[in-house]
């Protein structure tokens, strides 16, 4: 029975020699995830000694490492959410966030990729998507729905300059979000997102005969 990656991540911890030093989260973090959270792009030295301090607390207390709180930790320090990635991992969603894939699949369907300080969001359809579909199209219904939660509809021949590497084609249109504060998007706004395109994937399963 194939496990998850958050599963994966604590029989790592499990195993880890005591006591566990920041070097050895980020060990496995790269080894489950193959995410490298020291090498991620515009971070300073806060996060790593916030949460070397972190974990010595919990060494000196002598307690076992709570996993859920430490990849809670993670997401606060270096925003990227460990647990949200585990439970992705076959959504056949593609995600490139800090300038890297953080998940993507042959058979996924759409991309999502997040700017400079993840505050803006854009989601285009795969060429797989392309190939069982016919279109680039994004579903229409699908459209409404990211339309509602606040995203806007670019046309091919407008472009977003966030996102010149993103590979996606100058005659695709893709769905766009930008937080009016500039701050990167809440969790619960990604969380959102996802569902609705997870509905419209499984209306294509359902449509299609996936």
């Amino acid at each position: 029975m194939k496990i998850t990656k958050t599963e994966h991540m604590d029989q790592c911890l499990t195993e880890q020699q005591k006591p566990i030093t920041i070097h050895g989260i980020f060990k496995i973090v790269e080894s489950v995830y193959g995410i490298a959270l020291g090498h991620l792009p515009g971070l300073v030295p806060e996060p790593a000694q916030l949460l070397t301090n972190w974990l010595s607390g919990q060494n000196d207390m002598q307690q076992l490492l709570d996993s859920n709180e430490l990849r809670e930790k993670i997401n606060q320090l270096y925003g990227v959410n460990l647990q949200a990635l585990s439970q992705l991992e076959d959504a056949r969603i593609s995600l490139f966030s800090k300038e890297r894939w953080m998940l993507r699949h042959e058979q996924d369907l759409f991309e999502l990729y997040t700017g400079e300080g993840d505050s803006d969001v854009k989601i285009i359809t795969t060429a797989y998507y392309k190939k069982i579909t016919g279109s680039n199209n994004m579903p229409p219904a699908l459209i409404d729905n990211l339309l509602e939660l606040g995203y806007s509809l670019h046309e091919p021949s407008k472009d977003c300059s966030s996102f010149t590497n993103s590979g996606s084609s100058n005659t695709q249109s893709y769905c766009y979000y930008i937080n009016p504060e500039q701050k990167p998007v809440a969790d619960s706004f990604k969380g959102r997102t996802m569902r609705l395109i997870a509905d419209a994937i499984r209306q294509l399963d359902t449509k299609l005969q996936i």
